[in-house]
């Protein structure tokens, strides 16, 4: 009889957990010897007496007292823990395999390259792998029922209107509100979700609507967004909002219900960043932040020293990589945040209790991250460098298909920036065009809001005070703030002659190694005159008064009545902070300002005015009625119909098939 025989299991469980505990302090002469009393026979060595102990013999053919004396073994042993190990002192942080893979990748790239940029190229060289990896298992939708949805989602955009880079995520937003409706909005005509049965659906709709493509999404990923719906899910459900036994006044009351919402929404917004993650993270884009942040970082000096601690320098430099190089809205920038302070809630399920019991202490931490009064300094840096990291994304894009040879390419310095120099002129020849689509979107979605305020508030109302509502007053109700959009999209005028050399001497000093890097002045105390200020502050406000006042003399004259006045003004105050932020836009390949007598009496008269558009937007998008309106009583019934169609279309195809 040949082979390992084990005397009793008890045996082999104390020997190995004593194996465990010290062999790390063993050699190999100790660990022979220790091995030999382990509870561990070989057959040839066993006599025949031993061989008739080792029978299995079960327990009702066994004497009592051989049962007594096992049952206080296995008690013992029950009760057994293993000394606690004693770790050698390190001076280095344990490294990962991964970790040591990427070091060794930054090690051998081209000595002429800096550290970030070095960085970046192993990131950007992962993220077009990933990118082209074919899915095993991947989910497919009816072309039907795929170009039916297309034409809805087409009409939906116009009436919750977002920037080209962030549709994707809200309508994975608006998907997320449809189905946690009840939670939101407190509409109790539309079941609760259950993530179990959900998540499927959820990743189909949106593959019909055109925001995924159709046969890339693996079907694992149906598991991984059951999980993230059931964490967010959890949070909605547990997460104490509005004490009843506090809220003793009506005023506090309905503060308390508008927080709830105001903190679902926060919840849901997140939980859309992540999902747009899991289906299809935008990797290159992140390597891109990452570079310019790591640069930012390298150059940025505060004054004074030590004014905010390198933690905080980190998050502010950021939050403003986020809001300039890609134009980044408030959510996904949460998202990050979130991600960097509390990364356990993105791994581990065993976080989500405790996350929870403190998600109001974490949502005030990331808002003040977000409100820090200084932020802007940071802002004005990133802003004015942000075309070079534009530019190279572009340019590294532009060579993915040599991917395996790319830092050769790269390292050639004349190479790389005719590759920059031709990205720049095809940005610069399609600027017009994308501020033009972003104009008419931007003016069709106030357009819209205009005419449905127009029909259900001001004609009634109008019509109801005065008896009448001329049609001049319709015209200028709706052509004015549209007439306006124009004109200031096309005031916007191309970056000066001398940006490109400006753009290219950027790029130089982010993507190799300098002699000496720029300093970029980040003053977070200065002096204030507190007179002059105020100067200043009473010529802001009277450049607001005065445009106030203009709109609503424009609209008098139309002989629009005074129930319409006070809308129309707010509707164009919108106009103009839209207005402001394609301006804003327009700037991506500027590094040189071009400034002129024209922009700076424009800036005296539509600033103000911007803001109070901006306010009024921001309330728009807390209130909007028309989107809840859609939600609940179109989105639900037309995203039913459709999967209908897929479902009818399924059958059709299984019918076809029995015919052979």
């Amino acid at each position: 009889m040949q082979g390992i025989i084990y005397l009793d299991k008890n045996r082999k469980i104390v020997g190995r957990d004593q194996e465990n505990s010290e062999s790390n302090n063993l050699n190999e002469s100790e660990k022979e010897e220790h091995s030999s009393d382990s509870g561990v026979y070989k057959a040839n060595e066993l006599s025949k007496e031993d061989e008739n102990q080792m029978v299995w013999k079960p327990g009702f053919l066994q004497p009592k007292e051989k049962l007594e004396e096992e049952a206080d073994k296995l008690s013992e042993y029950k009760n057994f823990t293993k000394p606690p190990v004693q770790t050698k002192p390190s001076f280095v942080e344990e490294v990962s395999i991964e970790d040591n893979k990427i070091q060794e990748d930054i090690n051998n790239m081209p000595s002429n390259f800096s550290e970030p940029f070095k960085k970046y190229l192993v990131d950007f060289k992962h993220s077009v792998k990933e990118e082209n990896k074919r899915s095993s298992n991947p989910i497919y939708v009816d072309e039907i029922a795929s170009k039916v949805a297309k034409v809805y989602e087409t009409v939906r955009r116009i009436i919750d209107w977002k920037e080209e880079h962030l549709i994707r995520r809200a309508a994975i937003e608006r998907v997320l509100k449809r189905r946690f409706v009840s939670k939101v909005y407190g509409i109790s005509i539309i079941p609760d979700v259950k993530p179990v049965e959900a998540a499927e659906p959820f990743i189909l709709e949106l593959i019909r609507s055109g925001y995924f493509p159709n046969g890339k999404i693996d079907k694992d990923k149906i598991s991984d967004i059951q999980n993230c719906l059931e964490k967010y899910l959890y949070i909605l459900n547990n997460a104490v909002v509005i004490n009843d036994e506090e809220a003793k006044t009506k005023k506090e009351q309905k503060a308390g219900v508008k927080k709830k919402i105001n903190f679902y929404n926060w919840v849901i917004e997140i939980a859309a960043c992540e999902i747009e993650e899991i289906l299809d993270a935008p990797l290159r884009e992140y390597a891109l932040m990452n570079l310019m942040t790591d640069s930012l970082l390298q150059r940025i000096k505060i004054i004074p020293e030590n004014e905010i601690s390198e933690e905080d320098k980190y998050i502010q430099t950021y939050i403003s990589v986020h809001r300039t190089l890609y134009n980044l809205d408030k959510p996904i920038t949460i998202f990050h945040l979130l991600k960097y302070k509390y990364p356990e809630f993105f791994t581990s399920s065993e976080y989500l209790p405790e996350f929870t019991s403190k998600i109001f202490d974490v949502w005030n931490e990331i808002e003040d991250y977000l409100n820090y009064k200084k932020g802007s300094e940071f802002f004005r840096v990133a802003e004015k460098y942000d075309a070079a990291y534009l530019l190279i994304g572009d340019s590294m894009n532009s060579m993915e298909k040599e991917v395996e040879i790319i830092e050769k390419k790269v390292s050639d310095t004349g190479v790389f920036i005719q590759a920059v120099e031709n990205k720049y002129n095809e940005r610069l020849a399609t600027l017009k065009k994308r501020l033009s689509r972003l104009a008419i979107f931007s003016t069709l979605s106030i357009f819209v809001a205009g005419l449905a305020s127009l029909l259900l508030f001001e004609i009634p109302i109008a019509s109801w005070v005065r008896g009448y509502f001329s049609p001049w007053s319709i015209v200028a109700d709706l052509a004015i703030p549209t007439a306006l959009m124009f004109i200031l999209v096309w005031m916007i005028k191309p970056p000066s002659g001398n940006n490109l050399e400006t753009v290219k001497e950027e790029v130089l000093k982010v993507v190799y190694k300098v002699d000496e890097l720029d300093i970029y002045e980040v003053r977070l105390k200065k002096k204030i005159k507190k007179f002059l200020n105020f100067i200043f502050a009473i010529i802001y406000l009277t450049g607001g008064m005065v445009s106030l006042y203009g709109i609503y003399w424009v609209f008098k004259i139309a002989d629009v009545p005074w129930t319409s006045l006070y809308i129309n003004t707010g509707n164009v105050a919108m106009v103009v902070f839209s207005a402001m932020v394609i301006r804003q836009r327009s700037r991506e390949l500027t590094i040189v300002e071009k400034e002129n007598i024209i922009e700076f009496i424009l800036d005296f008269f539509s600033i103000p005015l911007a803001k109070i558009g901006g306010w009024i937007s921001a309330k728009w998008k807390e209130y909007n009625i028309v989107s809840v309106f859609f939600i609940a009583l179109v989105d639900f019934p037309f995203s039913s119909f459709v999967a209908m169609i897929e479902s009818w279309r399924n059958f059709i195809k299984e019918k076809r098939s029995e015919l052979n």
